[in-house]
């Protein structure tokens, strides 16, 4: 097995693409040196996606574990391998780091949720409850809860530090999909194939509302920086942008196609939809997105923004996940997980 990063260059007033030869090209390219990678020689195919809150790492989860892809000042490095389950769970299906990026939730197909410790690799808790496939993860930013949603229709809240269950939500009427926090912890949202997004008072675990709009399952969500508003995205073809506090649509963002991934870059949202193509919003204008950078992968498994925007990490393919600059729509990067 190997993971290799390639960068390309674009050059040229049609943007002609130039490959540099191999001995001036800054390739990055080397063997997972992770704790306890062990022998097997299929750890693909590449499952999701995750961003460590600095934007200076990118998980990648696969089929028996977890990729580390460190980014020091701009120059990518590989970093450990996570190793974890055996493959006939099906693998890693959603990712979430700890507001220190010290440790990395994995959740997995098979609805067990495994905690690592990212600098030793070691696995700090396992967490179980879910029946069926984890579907998304999320870490609270105080760092005291993991959240998580489910097949099971259950969105369940877990203590980060002991692992213990401390709720079970259960309002979604089909399987939960998504997860996020808002930037002080006191608010929790979901989103489902109930086309439900659904508002949590974390101090009580208590519904607060059902924010109506959506038509499908809501796949994407994304908190403002602001806190007090945050993103949805759904197969529904829209973008939604709603008020924490009350559960109202604040704008609404027309699309071609499903949308998969929402972010912030400042104060203006980003999607990526199905139709591979990245969209920057403004909410004065919410008809028409402010620019759209196109000609990326369609219908990708799965895909995520960096914190900060800038960068959109998607899965191209079982083996291959791209970098793409966010304001350009060019690519950046690719990272290959093949078999050898």
């Amino acid at each position: 097995m190997r993971c290799n990063i390639v960068w390309r260059a674009w050059v040229g007033a049609l943007g002609a693409t130039l490959i540099m030869a191999l001995s001036s090209l800054p390739l990055v390219g080397a063997r997972a040196q992770g704790p306890a990678p062990g022998p097997a020689p299929d750890r693909g195919p590449v499952t999701a996606l995750a961003w460590s809150p600095d934007g200076a790492q990118l998980a990648i989860g696969a089929s028996r574990g977890v990729w580390l892809v460190e980014w020091q000042a701009g120059n990518p490095a590989i970093g450990a391998y996570l190793e974890d389950s055996p493959r006939e769970t099906g693998g890693v299906s959603a990712l979430a780091w700890s507001p220190d990026g010290a440790r990395l939730a994995g959740a997995r197909f098979d609805g067990v949720i495994r905690v690592w410790d990212a600098a030793s690799g070691a696995k700090a808790a396992t967490l179980r409850g879910h029946i069926g496939a984890v579907n998304g993860v999320a870490w609270s930013g105080d760092g005291r809860f993991i959240a998580s949603a489910g097949d099971d229709l259950m969105v369940r809240a877990w203590d980060a530090a002991s692992g213990a269950l401390l709720a079970t939500l259960d309002r979604h009427s089909a399987r939960a999909l998504t997860v996020a926090f808002n930037g002080d912890s006191s608010r929790l949202v979901s989103g489902g194939a109930d086309a439900q997004v659904l508002v949590w008072d974390t101090a009580a675990w208590t519904g607060l509302g059902s924010p109506q709009g959506h038509r499908e399952d809501v796949e994407a969500l994304a908190f403002a920086p602001d806190g007090v508003r945050f993103l949805s995205g759904a197969a529904d073809n829209t973008a939604r942008l709603w008020r924490t506090a009350g559960g109202e649509t604040l704008v609404t963002f027309p699309h071609p196609a499903r949308v998969i991934a929402g972010g912030w870059s400042g104060e203006s949202p980003v999607t990526f939809a199905w139709d591979g193509a990245i969209r920057f919003w403004d909410t004065a204008t919410p008809d028409q997105p402010v620019s759209v950078h196109g000609g990326l992968p369609e219908r990708v498994r799965a895909a995520a923004f960096r914190p900060d925007g800038a960068l959109l990490a998607l899965i191209e393919s079982d083996t291959r996940v791209r970098l793409v600059d966010s304001a350009s729509g060019e690519q950046a990067a690719w990272i290959d997980v093949d078999g050898e």
